[in-house]
């Protein structure tokens, strides 16, 4: 179920420790670790500050079943090329991502089936 492009919702900790839910994409990478994408801002400091990770992926054929996983983020890198982001368009939507859009799409990588690592990475236009 992790290979398909399901919904799904990252879960961190906000400084308080309030939770803090996101719809995401995300692709599970051949080493195992689950790279997901961000918005700009607030969630790539709630990782920075607390790596703790959950991600829940739905499943689009049958709603009642879903899978969850759990980890540390282990990589928060720059994007500058959208090499990243072009790989989960290319999962979510079958081609590249947009390029007409001027927004920061930071990402992290989580690891878990227990949660496998994650590692992030954040776009630079």
């Amino acid at each position: 179920m992790l290979a398909r492009a399901n919904l799904a919702v990252m879960a961190c900790m906000r400084g308080g420790g309030q939770p803090v839910k996101l719809p995401t994409w995300y692709l599970l990478e051949d080493d195992d670790r689950i790279l997901i994408n961000l918005d700009a801002g607030r969630p790539l400091e709630y990782l920075r500050s607390d790596p703790r990770v959950r991600l829940a992926v739905l499943n689009g054929v049958n709603s009642e079943t879903t899978v969850s996983v759990q980890g540390p983020t282990v990589d928060l890198t720059d994007d500058p090329e959208l090499v990243n982001i072009d790989r989960l368009a290319t999962h979510y939507l079958g081609k590249r991502y947009p390029r007409t859009r001027t927004a920061d799409l930071p990402s992290c990588r989580a690891t878990g089936r227990q949660l496998h690592p994650v590692r992030a990475f954040r776009q630079v236009r």
